[in-house]
Order: structure tokens, then C-alpha cells, then sequence
């Protein structure tokens, strides 16, 4: 078991490594810095929009897709984020 875990955490640290040189921290951090507020509750939809979204099949769809990538981008964003940690790498 732990000759499985130790291939997973080499490959790990080799993807971990790929990725600072792919992407370093000060880029990121200016694509941070660069990305827009989060859409707060004065920038939610009124009802006459969604209403109109909802009896609107292909805008509801579009809708939950893009929903669902953004929740699989946080998710892999909150997983890198703790290996990083664990591994002691931020």
C-alpha cells in the first residue's frame, strides 16, 4: 500500500513542479488581481430575468453547464490547493 502511495506522491510532486513552471505564483496572482468582483446580491437577476430564463429550456441549460463548471473548477482549485498544503509547498 504505501509503494502506491509513494508513486502517487511522486507524481504528484512532479505535477506539482510542472505546474509552478507553467504557471507562476505571480502570474496567477495578477490573473487574481485582474479577475472581477464576485457577482454579489445586487448583481443578482431580477425576477422579470429569471423568469424569463426559466421558461427559456436552452438558457436553463446553459445555465446549470455552466454552473456545473464552475463547481468542478472550485473543487479542483480547493483539491490542488490542498496538496500544496499538505505537501508544504504554500
Amino acid at each position: 500500500m504505501s509503494d502506491i502511495l509513494t508513486k502517487i506522491e511522486a507524481y504528484k510532486r512532479k505535477e506539482i513542479a510542472a505546474a509552478k513552471r507553467n504557471h507562476p505564483l505571480s502570474s496567477i496572482e495578477a490573473l487574481a488581481k485582474a479577475a472581477p468582483a464576485p457577482r454579489g446580491s445586487s448583481a443578482q437577476p431580477s425576477d422579470a430575468e429569471a423568469a424569463q430564463e426559466a421558461a427559456d429550456p436552452e438558457a436553463e441549460a446553459a445555465s446549470a453547464r455552466s454552473a456545473f463548471i464552475e463547481l468542478v473548477t472550485e473543487r479542483r482549485m480547493a483539491h490542488l490547493f490542498a496538496v500544496l498544503l499538505r505537501m508544504g509547498a504554500i
